[in-house]
């Protein structure tokens, strides 16, 4: 499986990759810092040319700041990418704060949210999902 996860905080992007290792997740992880990146590497702009389509695209906190909906209108733009699921990651901070919780939303697009801590399980509970669309996304 191939995740895109984008997020600009070093210490988050760690925190994800050892939360896939830690519960048992068998994927690629892939990173770009911010929507602009992300919209490039889905339509495999250069530096992403040769880059592999994702499964699965994961809004890290730090986008909450920014809009997502070009993100979203490439994922249902190009046919090859309508299969990607796309997911936001609850912000870790320990005090409930203003977008800790409920759909991720940032101009007029929602996304749904997981927390971290849960990822693996949420991946786990869609691996027959991804195993169906593992071929659509390879090309």
């Amino acid at each position: 499986m191939n995740i895109l996860l984008v997020e600009s905080d070093a210490a988050r992007l760690n925190r994800v990759r050892q939360v896939l290792i830690d519960g048992g997740i068998a994927a690629r992880l892939h990173t770009v810092g911010d929507a602009i990146e992300t919209v490039a590497y889905l339509q495999r702009d250069v530096p992403y040319s040769a880059a592999p389509r994702p499964n699965l695209v994961l809004l890290g906190p730090s986008l909450r700041s920014v809009c997502v909906c070009d993100v979203l209108s490439e994922i249902r733009r190009i046919p090859p990418l309508h299969r990607i699921q796309v997911l936001g990651l609850k912000d870790e901070r320990p005090e409930p704060g203003p977008g800790t919780s409920g759909p991720m939303t940032v101009c007029c697009c929602e996304v749904n949210q997981v927390d971290v801590l849960q990822l693996p399980d949420e991946l786990k509970g869609n691996l027959s999902f991804f195993a169906r669309t593992e071929r659509s996304v390879r090309r």
